[in-house]
């Protein structure tokens, strides 16, 4: 193994890049300061809900149509396969909306039948259908989780324009920067579902650990790869 041709970055370029990742750093911490908030709120109607009952909206609508189809994904060690299912609900006024939903879901639904939405701030976040539950991330999880990536990604800048004192080209920068941005997705998504519905136990949390440590570490092992050549 030997290390890329490299050529010592200027420095103006290495501070260039601590600029930018600093002004990512604060624009994503401040911008995720509101849907961290609001996951917050969140998080109080839910754990309501759960107990007891009636801080969620309700709202009953019909099933009018289910499906499920397999979707097919190409790369380079093959093809994956993912099974689908989709419902479509519709509303007392006449909208309709389609969702994808859980084989548990998709298994009691049935044409023609009613099934209970749970609404926070006018969003669909649950659908109750024959006493069959499910969970969907409110926008603002999303939000939170998309701003605190940005930061990720910003540290990623600070520590290359600080620590690393060499360049080769711009291809294998923006690379690295995508593979260090990755390895900050499974913590975050963590970090959201933790601020929307509390840290789980038990085997749940075991098997969470397991998945955030596969899609941290494979990312980091493809980042370190990137350093090096046959």
């Amino acid at each position: 193994m030997r290390f890329l041709d490299r050529t010592p970055a200027r420095p103006v370029l290495r501070w260039a890049f601590v600029a930018l990742g600093l002004a990512a750093i604060v624009t994503g911490a401040v911008a995720a300061a509101a849907p961290f908030r609001a996951g917050l709120d969140y998080r109080r109607a839910y754990d309501c809900e759960r107990t007891g009952g009636g801080c969620f909206g309700r709202e009953r609508v019909t099933i009018v149509d289910l499906r499920t189809f397999v979707t097919v994904t190409r790369n380079e060690d093959g093809e994956s396969r993912e099974r689908v299912y989709e419902i479509t609900w519709e509303r007392p006024g006449g909208d309709r909306t389609v969702r994808r939903v859980s084989k548990k879901i998709f298994s009691v639904v049935a044409r023609g039948r009613p099934a209970d939405l749970r609404t926070w701030r006018g969003e669909v976040v649950g659908i109750e259908v024959e006493g069959v539950e499910q969970w969907f991330t409110p926008r603002t999880g999303w939000h939170l989780m998309g701003w605190l990536v940005l930061a990720w990604a910003g540290l990623g800048l600070v520590l290359w324009g600080l620590l690393v004192s060499w360049w080769d080209d711009l291809f294998m920068f923006a690379f690295r920067l995508f593979f260090w941005s990755f390895t900050g997705v499974m913590p975050m998504v963590m970090a959201m579902a933790t601020v929307l519905y509390g840290l789980p136990t038990g085997g749940e949390l075991a098997l969470l650990l397991g998945i955030l440590a596969v899609f941290t570490g494979l990312p980091a092992v493809a980042l370190w790869g990137t350093f090096r050549t046959r």
